[in-house]
């Protein structure tokens, strides 16, 4: 039955020509996250859907310190990300991060770097 609907959608000229066809990729809630180092006293997690924050004050910003926090405030809480993305903060590059995202399948993806110009 399943193929006999395949084959008449096929067919069909109707459903080729004016059925909505998803171009963007499904969102869903906690699956991707931006991160900001504010150095050097705390760091700062955005999901993107939902524009939840999870932060927390940090005498120094390590990469220990970044991959620990990632791991209670989102792994824990929310389940593993399928992407994070951070504007190219070194704590986040360094190896041990890198190795965290790469063995749990997630992507550690960084952001271009603004520049501001001044006025005048």
């Amino acid at each position: 039955m399943n193929g006999d609907v395949m084959d008449y959608i096929k067919k069909c000229d109707k459903f080729q020509r004016f059925t909505n066809i998803p171009r963007a990729p499904p969102k869903w809630p906690f699956a991707v996250w931006g991160i900001d180092l504010m150095r050097p006293y705390a760091i700062v997690v955005v999901d993107y859907f939902t524009k939840w924050v999870e932060a927390k004050p940090l005498a120094t910003i390590t990469s220990k310190k970044a991959l620990d926090f990632v791991i209670k405030n989102i792994v824990f809480q929310y389940g593993l990300p399928r992407k994070i993305v951070s504007a190219n903060g070194l704590q986040l590059d360094s190896k041990i991060f890198t190795n965290f995202c790469q063995w749990h399948g997630f992507i550690n993806s960084f952001s271009s770097v603004a520049h501001l110009q001044a006025n005048g």
